[in-house]
């Protein structure tokens, strides 16, 4: 038997593959970067023309073929190619002497390096878009085809270095069985793509390009980030067996998909959804679910090259209300900020922009962009059952100032004769330490909270949940972290005020359990973890949960926790 070499990365998508490996590298331009004179300059500006009109007809026939998350992706890159400002810095890098692959190259990478710096996951995939963009409008400049990964003679495994939207969007869906990107994490682009298509994929997979071979036989365990190298006979009849095993469990969650949210002994669980858009491919999971726990406003204002006024915000948020009767959506106001940044807003530099002005101080400071956005709320509240949520909340003096700004937006209203919901619900993420350790002083002023568990984890542990060499320090189940959710679950639950969790742990296997066993009664998720969530949870129950996460707050480390939790629970994956 050959010799078994394994390589690690981050599981996406779940499941197994078994093919050859196809390495891929992308188009690289060949176009020098130089000076011209002013002779040339309107040749320049001919061949930037020409760049753009290729580059916008094939992103068009892209959109065209598209469905479902890539073709709100290809849209967005769409309204990115052609944004005005982007434009004229080029004619401008033009005018004043540089030629045109040079312009485009030195705007494009400023826009690069401003969005790779982010912390944020949505922003930082930005820079993909626009990595894709500037490939795309350079190969333009030449004239040259695009490279197509849509048609492959026979199955494979696609090694990568990454993958740009437009790259997933046109992907093989026959022949690609599995994916290798060499960087990337949960929320990238290529990880939202690769679980919409349902394709075994992993991630962060260092130097795969370099250790793989062209045609080589590999498998991918992607329900544990696994690539196996060297694979022989007996290695492919495993991971067959495996793949077999992986589809009846994958057929057996999916039976509780639309079922409602149980535990084995009847506990009422609601599962809500976290959202990024309006997109009827997202709102038309409304009847698998109990409604939105999380919806990030900032689409509004990424997919835009302007700030969306207050219209343009109102009819989206209709939108989903309209798309969940009677169902709770919470929409959490605009988190953007420090160098968390929009092209169009120019913010100042902050030299520590993750404890910097951001979300709601952002807002606060900005009464401009703040208070549309909270009449456009409003406005729509008398649509649905609508929760008002403001992140990054520490302190009374927050809430109070929200609060007072919300008046003033009702106030304006009522002047301006304008219908609103008067008990439209407010509430706050909890995701700062210093707000859930005085979470029983809150819950008697707010009507309801949500716990993200993503930035509640960096800034307890003090740890970049964006920077892939922290990653071992970045320890979601800290008892740390456990016991500041367990303290905020049980302040609002003393209060009667309902509390959630809109974080990665709310649809995680061993998260949603403990958190459920702690008391919570609403969990928040992607709607690919809802077969799987309501799967363990209706085989488990609530009273054995209840002392399993009794004794795991008592616990000293992540690896004991994590430990506990699977010896003692039914079904987890």
């Amino acid at each position: 038997m050959a010799k078994e070499r394994t390589l690690t990365g981050t599981s996406i998508g779940g499941g197994y593959a078994l093919a050859r490996a196809f390495l891929y590298v992308p188009f690289l331009s060949h176009l020098p970067s130089r000076n011209v004179t002013a002779d040339e300059i309107p040749l320049e500006f001919a061949l930037l023309d020409k760049g753009l009109k290729q580059a916008s007809e094939e992103l068009e026939a892209i959109f065209k073929r598209a469905s479902g998350p890539k073709k709100d992706i290809i849209e967005a890159q769409k309204l990115m190619l052609l944004d005005e400002d982007m434009i004229q810095e080029i004619k401008d890098a033009i005018n004043s002497g540089d030629n045109a692959a040079k312009a485009v190259r030195d705007v494009y990478e400023s826009y690069i390096a401003l969005f790779e710096k982010n912390p944020d996951d949505l922003f930082r995939a930005r820079a993909l878009d626009l990595h894709d963009l500037e490939s795309r409008l350079l190969r333009g400049l030449e004239g040259l085809p695009a490279p197509s990964l849509d048609s492959f003679h026979e199955d494979v495994i696609l090694v990568a270095h990454d993958l740009t939207p437009s790259e997933m969007a046109t992907l093989d869906r026959v022949h690609v069985k599995g994916l290798i990107g060499e960087i990337g994490g949960e929320t990238s682009h290529t990880a939202i793509l690769a679980r919409s298509y349902s394709l075994p994929t992993i991630l962060g997979v260092t130097d795969a390009l370099k250790i793989i071979k062209p045609s080589q036989k590999i498998a991918i365990d992607a329900q544990k980030g696994l690539v196996q190298l060297d694979v022989d006979e007996e290695i492919e009849k495993e991971y067959q067996a495996k793949e077999e095993v992986y589809i009846k469990e994958k057929a057996r969650q999916d039976h509780y998909l639309p079922l409602p949210g149980l535990s084995e002994d009847g506990k009422k669980i609601d599962i809500l959804l976290n959202l990024a858009d309006v997109e009827k491919t997202s709102l038309e999971k409304a009847e698998y679910v109990d409604g939105v726990g999380l919806l990030r406003s900032e689409f509004l204002y990424m997919k835009n090259d302007h700030l969306p006024n207050e219209e343009e915000q109102f009819v989206a948020y209709r939108k989903v209300l309209l798309s969940f009767p009677k169902k709770m959506v919470v929409i959490r106001t605009l988190d953007i900020g420090g160098d968390k940044k929009l092209s169009y807003l120019p913010l100042p530099h902050e030299d520590n922009p993750q404890l910097g002005e951001r979300a709601l101080r952002l807002c606060l400071a900005n009464p401009q962009i703040f208070k549309p956005q909270l009449r456009a709320l409003l406005r729509a509240s008398i649509y649905g059952n609508l929760g008002i949520m403001f992140p990054m909340v520490e302190s009374f003096e927050d809430i109070k100032k929200a609060w007072d700004v919300v008046a003033e937006c009702k106030h304006e209203l009522d002047k301006e004769g304008l219908s609103y919901d008067r008990s439209v619900k407010l509430g706050v993420m909890i995701e700062v330490p210093s707000l859930a350790l005085i979470a029983e002083k809150v819950a008697p002023i707010v009507d309801f909270a949500s716990i993200g568990t993503n930035d509640l984890t960096q800034y307890t542990l003090g740890v970049d949940r964006g920077n892939p060499s922290l990653k071992l320090y970045y320890q979601k189940y800290h008892p740390a972290v456990l016991r500041l959710i367990a303290h905020a679950e049980e302040a609002f639950r003393k209060e009667g005020k309902p509390i959630s969790v809109c974080g990665e742990l709310g649809g995680d296997s061993l998260g949603a359990p403990f958190l459920v066993g702690l008391g919570f009664t609403r969990l928040s998720m992607s709607f690919s973890k809802v077969a799987s969530i309501k799967a363990v949870l209706a085989e488990n129950k609530q009273s054995d949960l209840a002392e399993m996460s009794q004794y795991v707050l008592n616990l000293g480390s992540e690896k004991e926790v994590r430990d506990y939790i699977s010896a003692h629970l039914k079904g987890a994956a």
